[in-house]
């Protein structure tokens, strides 16, 4: 059955988009981990972050489940774009755990210089406004914050159908936070061996 189903999405070109569309950018950040950071923290932690972010799209627009997306309407830099957005998701949660700020400082490194470093990988210049209105909004408004991280990322860059489905978003939500937490224990262990 497993074979039939990768005929199917070989035909399809669905294979081929997932590599066009995800692969690509993994490639270039696993390029530019290897090009910026000095610090073996930062590079593991990219490492993880972008393994998970793969999985995730893996998962959310190449999967039968709710999220729906047109693939073949996307190309590298609107992906490019969602996986920024997702970086930026797990760099506001990193940092929010003062014990991740405790090991950032047994590496030498503060907060500014490790978002700096991270987001240089992501070839992120962004609005530092923006930013901290990300930032400011996840521990106030967890909900909101979910529902316009959604919006962002599958209405504005992806291009699904509908703004501001709670349903789809609480799923969004709950599928990031595995993520982000399977992302952490990876990075703990890794960090730890």
């Amino acid at each position: 059955m497993k074979f039939l189903s990768y005929i199917r999405d070989l035909l399809s070109g669905r294979i081929y988009y997932h590599n066009k569309l995800i692969g690509s950018n993994v490639i270039k950040l696993l390029k530019n981990v290897q090009k910026r950071p000095k610090s073996d923290f930062i590079r593991m932690w990219v490492y993880s972050c972008v393994g998970y972010i793969d999985s995730l799209f893996s998962y959310l627009l190449f999967k039968e489940n709710s999220f729906k997306v047109n693939i073949y309407k996307l190309d590298k830099q609107k992906m490019f774009d969602a996986f920024q957005l997702l970086c930026i998701h797990f760099v506001i949660v990193f940092l929010k755990n003062k014990g991740n700020l405790a090991v950032l400082h047994q590496e030498g490194l503060d907060a500014e210089t490790f978002m700096n470093d991270i987001f240089s990988v992501f070839n992120l210049t962004i609005d530092r406004a923006k930013y901290r209105n990300l930032d400011a909004a996840f521990p106030n408004d967890s909900p909101k914050y979910f529902v316009e991280l959604y919006d962002e990322i599958f209405v504005n860059i992806l291009g699904a159908p509908s703004k501001g489905s709670l349903g789809s978003s609480l799923v969004f939500a709950q599928l990031l936070t595995n993520a982000y937490t399977s992302f952490i224990k990876e990075l703990n262990v890794d960090y730890q061996t």
